[in-house]
């Protein structure tokens, strides 16, 4: 695999107000037989829609912001940046995630997370429920592990979660917020949509034995 850098930078007047950068894969031959370049160019395309959606959001803040510092002197320019961690790559599946982050002199102003499973098979991304066979009552299951996961970090921690994260857990399962790994299946949440923003992004790693025979035999 082959790493690529996509990068532009954005100007208010002669003064460099935003830099974006987005890193992404390439594929090599032998890494998805017959499916690397069709999966190298749909991370090229997300690439371009990352910088372009960066700079739509963060363009005219920044600008913004430029003009209140102008009678001060100086401005540091925000960096957005988004970068790629490959998770899987086996049985015709090919998992990653990427991260994003907004930062000003060191201060964060905002991150996410997006993430997509590549299937050989149908020869395009695949939702959540395409990993199990028909009919299994996969929802529930994933909530079950997510909200006994919680119970046991939130009595560890009473202050990471908030009071009302039971309900939380069913309601902000979003499952375009899934990535398969090595031992299991993972699925997120937003920052601050289970607790304060101190405890980062909410991920649960749920082992595939706890699908049982639910799981399509691939994985």
């Amino acid at each position: 695999m082959k790493e690529q850098l996509l990068q532009s930078d954005y100007t208010w007047g002669r003064q460099a107000v935003l830099r974006c950068q987005a890193r992404y894969p390439q594929l090599e031959a032998g890494e998805l037989p017959g499916f690397e370049r069709a999966l190298s160019q749909y991370y090229a395309a997300y690439a371009r829609d990352k910088i372009s959606g960066l700079a739509r959001s963060w363009y005219p803040a920044a600008c913004a912001a430029c003009r209140r510092a102008a009678p001060y002197g100086g401005f540091s320019p925000l960096e957005a940046q988004c970068e790629y961690t490959i998770m899987y790559n086996r049985g015709g599946y090919y998992s990653a995630f990427f991260d994003t982050y907004v930062r000003q002199e060191g201060r964060d102003l905002a991150s996410g997370r997006q993430s997509g499973v590549f299937w050989t098979g149908a020869g395009r991304m695949v939702p959540l429920s395409a990993l199990f066979r028909s009919g299994y009552p996969y929802r529930q299951v994933i909530l079950r592990c997510v909200q006994e996961e919680t119970a046991r970090q939130a009595g560890r921690d009473p202050g990471a979660f908030y009071v009302d994260w039971p309900m939380l857990v069913g309601k902000g399962l979003d499952e375009r917020n899934y990535y398969l790994a090595d031992d299991g299946l993972v699925v997120y949440y937003p920052r601050r949509a289970l607790g304060p923003s101190s405890t980062g992004l909410p991920s649960f790693l749920i082992p595939y034995a706890a699908f049982g025979s639910g799981l399509k035999p691939e994985l």
